[in-house]
């Protein structure tokens, strides 16, 4: 009863769910029991990404003149001035000057 009344509002972490019982509740395996409620939730487990993939950088040459190598980006949607909505930035990788 008590995990029903806190949890199903925003599935929270297990830890805002410890520190939301503990603040109005005790018994002796108070966390023990959050921790494995919060770990039971069907809707956690589906709404939740407990793992992100994480990928190394890459090795990267470094470069000996200007404009050997170009960066390029688009910058938009912006607040449109004269139908302009974009704005296109190059920066040389040798320099980094715009």
């Amino acid at each position: 009863m008590v995990f029903y009344s806190i949890h199903p509002l925003s599935h929270p972490s297990i830890h805002a769910i410890e520190a939301a019982v503990v603040m109005k509740f005790v018994w002796p395996s108070i966390k023990n029991d959050c921790r494995k409620w919060a770990k039971t939730c069907l809707q956690c487990h589906k709404s939740k990404i407990h793992r992100r993939i994480h990928v190394p950088m890459g090795l990267y040459l470094l470069v000996s003149r200007r404009f050997d190598e170009v960066h390029l980006d688009i910058i938009g949607t912006l607040l449109s001035s004269e139908e302009k909505r974009f704005c296109v930035t190059l920066i040389n990788k040798f320099n980094r000057w715009a």
